[in-house]
């Protein structure tokens, strides 16, 4: 003999128990700045011949920031775009208190709409600058 259920249909309701992260970008201004053409970074003298590429550090998924467990105060800034000499290892950025690139600046200081200034390191040191855009995901 079969026996028989009554149909029930359930509802699951998301509520969130987890700390929503700072979703945050930056990627840098110079090529935007220069017209997409020359790319060099203006506050870097001598540094004409060298190109900040828009699709290594221009586009807004070039970059990439890490953060603490809390998922609100930055602990690192990585180039995961660095070009076509370092495709497969992000590097990591230096972040610098004001465009003469001399003083460190502690990246856990940097808050979303705030213009930074950072180098990366690959055979050469790149100079770059932008502006830290922020959203929420969770």
């Amino acid at each position: 003999m079969t026996k028989w259920k009554k149909p029930e249909a359930r509802i699951e309701i998301f509520e969130s128990n987890e700390v929503i992260a700072a979703c945050w970008s930056i990627n840098c201004a110079i090529p935007a700045e220069s017209g997409g053409v020359k790319g060099y970074d203006p506050f870097k003298i001598g540094d004409e011949g060298n190109l900040h590429r828009a699709e290594h550090c221009g586009s807004a998924d070039g970059f990439a920031f890490v953060f603490d467990e809390s998922g609100t105060v930055p602990k690192g800034l990585l180039h995961i775009k660095a070009g076509s000499t370092n495709n497969k290892t992000a590097l990591p950025c230096t972040i610098y208190t004001d465009e003469s690139f001399t003083v460190v600046r502690d990246i856990s200081t940097v808050q979303a709409g705030e213009l930074i200034y950072f180098t990366t390191v690959n055979g050469r040191t790149w100079h770059h600058h932008g502006t830290v855009q922020a959203g929420n995901h969770s």
